[in-house]
């Protein structure tokens, strides 16, 4: 995403929201959740970097048990996503 788009992931404030779009319960459960994802951000990076260390151990053991290539790349794929890459 570009620096300067803005794009919307959950209406928290009603304010932002064209009236009767949201309701209080809902933009706390959406405040809540991104709050949660935020701070889960680095933790999570972190586990999945060291999966995909624990997968090329698993893979040298296990040569052509290709499902481990697949995890291999899932997991890639979510943390260049993660990173913005």
């Amino acid at each position: 995403m570009a620096p300067d788009c803005a794009c919307v992931i959950a209406e928290c404030f009603e304010e932002f929201a064209a009236k009767g779009d949201i309701r209080p319960v809902e933009a706390a459960a959406n405040a809540e959740f991104i709050v949660r994802a935020c701070n889960a951000h680095e933790e999570l990076l972190e586990a999945l970097r060291t999966t995909l260390e624990n997968l090329g151990s698993l893979k040298a053991g296990h040569a052509g048990v290709t499902v481990y290539d697949e995890w291999e790349r899932a997991v890639k794929a979510v943390i260049a996503k993660a990173e913005g890459r």
